[in-house]
């Protein structure tokens, strides 16, 4: 099913609706990805999975959810390194 196909045919609110209920009650189950072969310059093939829709929002609703989080966490981790660093180097320099 195509991105155009839902919403001409079956709406996106409807879809985005009965998404998050499947999400909420625990019934959501990803599909299998579609395979596509891509040709490489050797002129081999690579196998490449192509997520359907559903599971491409989901994906994304849930990046969009943790993101913040982690980014935050990071961000902590970074500023008590700076700060582990900054007091190390001061104590070098006094000895």
């Amino acid at each position: 099913m195509t991105l155009d196909t839902i919403v001409q045919e079956y709406g996106a609110e409807r879809f985005v609706e009965e998404l998050g209920n499947k999400l909420r009650s625990g019934t959501y189950r990803s599909q299998p990805a579609r395979r596509k072969e891509i040709p490489k310059p050797d002129g081999k093939k690579r196998p490449l999975g192509i997520p359907v829709i559903a599971d491409r929002v989901v994906q994304m609703a849930a990046k969009m959810v943790m993101e913040p989080i982690f980014e935050a966490d990071y961000r902590l981790s970074q500023i008590l390194l700076l700060r582990k660093l900054i007091y190390l180097s001061s104590k070098s320099k006094s000895l």
